[in-house]
């Protein structure tokens, strides 16, 4: 309901605790460059709910944010390209 409401980025509060939902991949974009910017200043970081690390360990990328996350992606972005994909599959 909010997400029609507010668009790709919302603020909301869940347990007291302030939170941030993103709901398109340009926004998350986005808001992954400004969390790498503020996070020294202003202590933002990337939560994700303990289901999340149970489910994908964590060490996984999916999990990680920050440089952690950064270094990760570059690691593993080159396996994931289209054409390597069309080629394998």
């Amino acid at each position: 309901m909010r997400a029609k409401q507010y668009r790709d980025v919302f603020k909301t509060n869940i347990f007291a605790k302030p939170n941030v939902f993103v709901t398109s991949e340009e926004s998350l974009a986005l808001l992954g460059k400004e969390e790498s910017r503020t996070r020294a200043t202003k202590g933002t970081e990337a939560f994700f709910p303990p289901h999340h690390q149970a489910l994908f360990g964590p060490n996984s990328l999916l999990v990680q944010s920050g440089q952690t996350h950064d270094e990760l992606r570059r690691l593993i972005q080159p396996s994931l390209s289209l054409n390597l994909m069309i080629a394998v599959y």
